[in-house]
């Protein structure tokens, strides 16, 4: 086995430190393309290990962490968007999706709601159209229609239990009045055919009478 004298052994570690100084200081120096850049960010963004972006990119594993590092100088919550984008992708969302939800949510805190009532209310709502063995859609149109009827009469979509049961007890009120007035005619149209027969007898008595008087 070949010994190497101490000082040749620190002259060749010298020699190869000199030359990863002097590599890593040429790659240090050039600019790195804004295009890169971006496609690094996006790739680091998306989920994809630094190792794996350096490769797509022909860049080593230094400068793809440099550049994330000069992004998170410049964006301080870039770590929770990482995170927000990876969950995003693993669920098969998009940002518009995304969008579509910060937008309801929005909407909820302007009602004075939130995903919990609307959460419970959609699955009442879900519970409800299976047992009536209907689809969501057509539960939503009928509360569309509730609503115009309702907007209609100028009363609240809460009053409307009320004002179809008053109506249902006007309406009984009326067929009691609507049979009586049907019984009332109904003796008319009898006394009046008894008295028409009454009259025709009576005539035909007082013409029997003149032809043979007694």
């Amino acid at each position: 086995m070949h010994s190497y004298p101490t000082n040749f052994l620190r002259y060749l570690f010298y020699l190869y430190t000199v030359k990863y100084i002097y590599k890593y200081s040429i790659n240090l120096g050039k600019r790195t393309p804004s295009g890169i850049k971006n496609k690094v960010l996006d790739s680091w963004l998306f989920g994809i290990p630094i190792n794996m972006i350096a490769t797509c990119n022909g860049i080593d594993y230094g400068s793809v962490f440099r550049i994330i590092e000069s992004f998170k100088s410049k964006i301080p919550d870039i770590d929770v968007l990482r995170a927000v984008d990876v969950m995003i992708k693993q669920e098969g969302l998009s940002l518009n999706d995304v969008a579509s939800g910060i937008r309801v949510k929005n909407f909820l805190e302007q009602m004075g709601s939130s995903e919990i009532e609307m959460e419970r209310l959609l699955t009442d709502i879900d519970i409800h159209s299976f047992k009536t063995n209907q689809t969501f859609s057509d539960f939503v149109k009928k509360v569309h229609e509730i609503h115009r009827f309702a907007s209609g009469l100028g009363i609240s979509i809460h009053q409307v239990y009320d004002y179809v049961e008053q109506k249902k007890k006007e309406l009984r009120t009326l067929q009691i009045e609507l049979d009586k007035m049907k019984s009332l005619i109904l003796k008319k149209k009898i006394e009046y055919h008894g008295l028409q027969y009454r009259i025709k007898t009576n005539s035909f008595g007082n013409s029997s009478d003149r032809m043979y008087p007694s």
